[in-house]
């Protein structure tokens, strides 16, 4: 395996950079950049073998007008990957939804099923290149998962660079039917793990199998994406933004910069949005690379008082920051970590019973996320998506302000909404003002999920068409 980072000789590096008070600040290698336009027409076509919901291979690819192709892999990491149900030829669609965990502190798998979640992500025990988790528990963990339909996020974080251990864990958890995908690294961007490593622990398991998707959790804002990203199917990215101070390292007691520092956001500007922020780059850096569409997932931060973070999320915090996931095209969550606070449990529970439920997945997995925009004087802190199913839309509205607000903020939609049918989360205020959304006032960091009817398009002569059954 080949590092390539160049880090001036016993200068610890995290994200690239120098963090040590006894380390100098030196430029960090590694930024991807925006590739020029071409002056000419370019055309890029490749092609992958996916699996349709009847079984049949397909084949799918496409290309923009800057040779930037894009794959049709829906069938089989929509979300982790549309699964098959008590091996049956029925889909189901999957939104992942969890926490990571030990074994020592996992729940009962049927216990976590009722409380709202869908997967478990079981972090090794061990910390060396030779011993994962201890084995007989791991067994006895997943024979549970099995029986009762727990999903399990198989992780190999410190084992992933041995590849005797890679086929050793890959051929012995493979045939369980509770395993819904691999994850290798753990912010190896982070760590500055060999930049080939990921790739040559993906081409192993595919070639084990070819079956399961590969995951891999990012942690920098831009830090040999490219490399570290290459080696799966499903990017992670964790971006914790409460408690902590982005400007100055409370561990280290060094700034933090574009060139310098560690202080647990990587380039963060110490809020929620970040998380948005990075969601968002992450899909850019995939474009600039002209590589297909990778789902993405989100890490909320579910802990605190500890390390570089002077406190835990509210519960508030916590639902804002898995929807703003949502709203950015996250399609999964997977909060860091379990044991949580009681606050953050019971409000993570309530959520999950709804974003697991199939109709809810539904719309995030059957439809393109739309960005909606909320307009009111002086309210500009929102952020609204929807994702609409022929004449319905969930619409997820977010107010990221901390303080109260007394203004009517107006949400317009892709067609005129004719009713609100349903209030999945929220106080139910929203009403529909000539088809419009719209609310007098507010609290602060409050989250609203409803289902909206949508009124039938009308053709220019102002009658009724015939509506489309799908997205945008």
């Amino acid at each position: 395996m080949q590092s390539d980072i160049a880090n001036p000789p016993g200068v610890s590096i995290w994200c690239g950079k120098a963090y040590l008070p006894t380390n100098k600040s030196f430029a960090p290698r590694g930024a991807l950049k925006q590739p020029p336009a071409s002056t000419g027409p370019l055309l890029n076509i490749q092609c992958a073998v996916g699996v349709q919901r009847n079984g049949a291979a397909i084949l799918s690819s496409t290309t923009n007008g800057r040779g930037q192709h894009h794959q049709s892999r829906q069938s089989l990491w929509r979300a982790a990957g549309t699964t098959y149900v008590n091996c049956s030829t029925a889909w189901t669609p999957l939104l992942p939804y969890s926490y990571y965990t030990t074994l020592a502190n996992a729940p009962n798998p049927q216990a976590f099923i009722n409380q709202g979640y869908n997967i478990i992500h079981l972090v090794p025990d061990a910390t060396t290149l030779t011993q994962t988790f201890n084995l007989v528990a791991l067994d006895t963990y997943l024979n549970a998962c099995d029986q009762v339909g727990l999903w399990v996020m198989y992780d190999m974080r410190y084992t992933y660079q041995s590849l005797v251990s890679v086929t050793t864990q890959v051929t012995l958890i493979k045939p369980r039917k509770s395993l819904l995908l691999w994850y290798t690294g753990d912010e190896p961007d982070g760590h500055g793990d060999p930049l080939n490593g990921i790739s040559i622990a993906y081409s192993l398991i595919k070639l084990l199998d070819p079956w399961h998707p590969v995951s891999v959790l990012l942690n920098c804002y831009n830090f040999y994406y490219g490399c570290y990203s290459a080696g799966a199917d499903i990017i992670l990215s964790d971006v914790y933004p409460i408690g902590v101070n982005t400007t100055w390292s409370v561990v280290y007691n060094t700034p933090c910069n574009k060139t310098y520092g560690r202080c647990g956001c990587d380039d963060c500007d110490g809020a929620v949005e970040d998380i948005s922020t990075r969601l968002n780059r992450f899909e850019i850096y995939q474009n600039w690379l002209g590589s297909a569409p990778k789902p993405l997932w989100g890490v909320p931060q579910a802990f605190g008082d500890q390390t570089f973070y002077n406190r835990t999320p509210t519960a508030a915090e916590e639902v804002t920051m898995t929807m703003l996931s949502l709203n950015h095209d996250a399609k999964g969550i997977v909060m860091w970590t379990w044991p949580t606070t009681a606050q953050i449990s019971n409000m993570t529970r309530q959520l999950g019973t709804i974003l697991v439920n199939n109709s809810v997945t539904a719309f995030i997995l059957g439809s393109r996320t739309v960005k909606l925009t909320a307009v009111g004087l002086g309210q500009t802190e929102m952020d609204v998506a929807g994702w609409r199913l022929g004449r319905q839309m969930l619409v997820s509205i977010l107010s990221l302000q901390t303080p109260n607000w007394t203004n009517t903020v107006t949400i317009q939609l892709p067609l005129a909404g004719s009713s609100i049918t349903e209030v999945l989360w929220g106080a139910g205020q929203w009403g529909l003002v000539n088809g419009t959304l719209s609310k007098v006032g507010g609290t602060g960091l409050s989250t609203d999920l409803i289902i909206v009817q949508l009124a039938p398009k009308k053709d220019t002569d102002g009658v009724r068409g015939i509506e489309d059954g799908g997205g945008l």
